[in-house]
């Protein structure tokens, strides 16, 4: 179940627009829901200069409490500019599963988390804010375009594919949609379990996440766009 963690790998916007904004999506598998995932978004003072704070939430409903209990929470602050990353906060319970992880990085690209201190070699975006950085793009059919994430102190090359145009109907509405997947430039499962991702954004100016699904050891997971609050 840490694939939820990575779920919420696709979704991104200018600063003006996502500042202030939340997303809120049912989550679920093919035939029972799973709980609720709440993204947010706003424009910070962090250490003396601005940056776009974006927070995740994941909790499982109340029935699948009995069996595998979730409460993620994931705080990251970005580069207004560019949304790479500054710093990072996760909060990850997940059954019998917690971790607790802090990181942030210097202007010259040192990441200091905990005792621990070494070199980046280039500019990173956590998944997260990876997402709104995705959104930013002007997206066809047929575009690739590769970046790298930090995730948990590890640095992946990522490659995005727009693979062709569908519609989606999600309890926000219906949507004509452009379907994006991410993976590995080297080829690597970008997911555990060798878990595969698709993302579903809106061919409005808004290029909302509309639909995310990840194929997981258990099962399709899910999420769908139920609401949009500025």
């Amino acid at each position: 179940m840490k694939f939820l963690i990575k779920l919420l790998f696709t979704i991104l916007f200018c600063i003006s627009v996502i500042s202030g904004e939340t997303l809120i999506y049912d989550v679920g598998f093919r035939l029972f829901d799973a709980g609720e995932a709440k993204i947010s978004t706003n424009t910070v003072n962090f250490r003396d200069k601005p940056a776009l704070h974006i927070r995740s939430e994941i909790y499982t409903s109340s029935f699948l409490d009995y069996f595998y209990r979730v409460r993620d929470k994931i705080d990251v602050w970005a580069d207004p500019q560019d949304l790479t990353l500054i710093s990072v906060k996760k909060d990850i319970h997940e059954g019998r599963y917690t971790r607790q992880y802090e990181a942030r990085i210097s202007e010259d690209m040192r990441v200091f988390s905990g005792n621990n201190i070494y070199q980046l070699e280039e500019k990173v975006y956590d998944p997260l804010a990876a997402i709104f950085m995705i959104r930013q793009q002007d997206l066809h059919i047929g575009d690739t375009f590769s970046f790298s994430t930090f995730e948990m102190g590890s640095v992946q090359k990522v490659l995005v594919k727009v693979e062709d145009a569908e519609e989606q109907s999600v309890p926000a509405g219906d949507f004509e949609c452009l379907r994006v997947v991410p993976v590995s430039e080297d080829g690597k499962p970008l997911f555990k379990n060798k878990g595969e991702m698709m993302v579903w954004f809106s061919l409005d100016g808004s290029h909302l996440p509309v639909r995310i699904e990840q194929k997981t050891n258990v099962g399709d997971l899910i999420l769908r766009l139920r609401s949009v609050k500025d």
